[in-house]
């Protein structure tokens, strides 16, 4: 079923779950790759570093790359995973010079907040 106009409620929740949801795994990430070695205290920074990136990136890319989407018909969790992926790397890749490990590192923090996005998408009713 297509909501051309969703509730302003099931979009705040939906973005709110696509800047938060790649945080743990990004902290995660950070520590198995052992980029600041701090023994498990890296979650305080990524909240403090990574909400406003995040944020960054799915305001003004992915929210509205979405609703243009869903404007039609609804969009399949792989069309959100595949914009959340684009709005992660891509702005990754035009600032790090094409490194591949930040592009891979921010698309896939892109894919999962896409996923997430999706997912509360369809699953609120407010």
């Amino acid at each position: 079923m297509t909501d051309p106009e969703p509730s302003g409620g099931r979009l705040g929740c939906a973005t709110g779950a696509a800047i938060l949801v790649p945080l743990p795994f990004v902290a995660i990430l950070l520590e198995l790759l052992g980029g600041i070695g701090t023994g498990g205290g890296l979650f305080p920074l990524v909240l403090l570093f990574g909400v406003p990136l995040a944020a960054m990136h799915v305001l003004p890319l992915f929210l509205p790359a979405y609703l243009l989407a869903a404007r039609d018909r609804d969009v399949p969790w792989w069309g959100a995973a595949t914009l959340g992926l684009v709005c992660g790397g891509f702005p990754a890749f035009m600032i790090s010079g094409a490194e591949p490990g930040v592009t891979a590192f921010f698309a896939g923090a892109g894919l999962v907040g896409g996923l997430a996005f999706w997912l509360t998408m369809m699953a609120t009713r407010i």
